[in-house]
C-alpha cells in the first residue's frame, strides 16, 4: 500500500508543486487547506481533501505516514502591519498539530521554518548552526514555531525543520519580489515606462520552487537523518536588479526603467545573504536543478498561459 502523506496548505504556491511531485511518485497524497474545496490546478494530484482551519483544530483524518506542514502565514513584508497576527497563527498550529497525535500513532512530520529567521551580520554562508536573528514579526513567529517543535520532539515525535530561504517560480502570487515587479510591468498604462520598487540592491538566496519541493520529499523519505534542522537554499546570492533585469529581458521590455519609493522599503532591510545547503546534500544528497533565469522564465511563461487561458 502507497504510503499517505499529509499536505498543509495545500492550496498555495509550494503546495502545488509538492502535491504534483508526489503524485509522480505514487504516493497516496492527501491535501488541508483553509478553502472549501482543493483548487483547480492542485486537485488532479490529491486522493483526499480536507477542509480545516488548522488554527482552530486539527481535523480527523485517520491514519497517515507523514505530513509536510506548509499552512502559515508567509509573507515577510505584510508581518509589520499584523505581527500579532502571525505569531498567533502559526504556533497555533503546531499546538493543534502536535496535541492532536500525542495520545496516538505519530506520523513522520516536516515542518516548514525559514532562512529569513537567521541573523543577517554574520559570516556567509549560513549554515544551520549560524545566529538567529529578529527582523520581521515573521522571523519571530518561526523561532516561536521551533522552539515548539523542540518541545514536541521531547514527547515522543520525529520532526524534522526545514529552513527555506526565497522561493521563486511558477503560480508564485503576489506580495513577493517576482510577481510584484511583473506585475507592475505588465499593467503599466500605454506610454508608461518607470514601476515603483524598494531597494532592488539588496541579495537574497533564490531557490526555485520545484527545488524546493523535492527537497521536503527526499527529507520525508530518508529513514535515517544526521540531524533535524536543515537548509534549503541555492548557495549563492542576487540582488533584485538582476531579477528585474531578467523580467525585462524576457518580455522584451528594455525601455522600462525602476524608480525607488520610500514607502516600499522595509524597515529592517537586510543587504545580502545566502545560505549552505551542505547538510542537507550530505543527508539527501539534493542540490537545485533550476537556475534563477530557469525560475525567472518558468513563472513568466506561467502567467502569460492564464492570461489566455491555456493550461499545462
Amino acid at each position: 500500500m502507497n504510503k499517505r502523506i499529509i499536505i498543509t496548505g495545500v492550496n498555495g504556491f509550494v503546495g502545488y508543486h509538492l502535491s504534483k511531485q508526489l503524485k509522480e511518485k505514487g504516493y497516496d497524497t492527501v491535501g488541508i487547506a483553509l478553502e472549501d474545496r482543493s483548487n483547480e490546478k492542485v486537485a488532479p494530484f490529491l486522493n483526499t481533501y480536507y477542509q480545516a482551519n488548522l488554527v482552530e483544530k486539527w481535523p480527523e483524518v485517520g491514519k497517515v505516514d507523514a505530513i509536510i506542514h506548509l499552512a502559515g502565514l508567509s509573507a515577510v513584508g505584510a508581518s509589520f502591519a499584523r505581527p500579532q497576527l502571525y505569531i498567533n497563527g502559526n504556533t497555533a498550529m503546531i499546538t493543534n498539530l502536535c496535541e492532536y497525535y500525542l495520545d496516538k500513532e505519530k506520523p513522520r512530520l516536516l515542518v516548514v521554518s525559514s532562512g529569513a529567521i537567521y541573523e543577517s551580520e554574520q559570516e556567509l554562508p549560513i549554515c544551520e548552526r549560524s545566529a538567529l536573528g529578529v527582523h520581521s514579526p515573521y522571523a519571530v513567529s518561526k523561532i516561536a514555531v521551533e522552539n515548539q517543535v523542540s518541545y514536541y520532539n521531547e514527547r515522543g515525535f520525529e520532526i524534522l525543520i526545514a529552513r527555506p530561504f526565497n522561493h521563486i517560480g511558477q503560480g508564485q502570487g503576489r506580495g513577493f519580489l517576482l510577481p510584484d515587479l511583473y506585475h507592475q510591468i505588465q499593467n503599466l498604462s500605454r506610454g508608461e515606462r518607470e514601476v515603483k520598487v524598494g531597494n532592488l540592491k539588496t541579495a537574497r538566496d533564490y531557490t526555485d520552487v520545484r527545488d524546493v519541493a523535492a527537497a521536503y520529499i527526499q527529507l520525508i523519505e530518508k529513514e535515517t537523518l544526521d540531524g533535524k534542522v536543515f537548509n534549503i537554499c541555492s548557495g549563492v546570492s542576487h540582488t533584485g536588479v538582476e531579477i528585474f533585469q531578467l523580467i525585462l529581458e524576457k518580455l522584451g521590455r528594455t525601455d522600462i526603467r525602476s524608480v525607488v519609493s520610500k514607502s516600499l522599503i522595509r524597515p529592517t532591510e537586510v543587504r545580502n545573504i545566502y545560505g549552505s545547503f551542505e547538510l542537507l546534500h550530505k543527508a539527501t544528497g539534493w542540490t537545485p536543478q533550476y537556475s534563477l533565469k530557469d525560475s525567472v522564465a518558468s513563472f513568466i511563461d506561467f502567467e502569460l498561459k492564464q492570461k489566455v487561458g491555456v493550461d499545462e
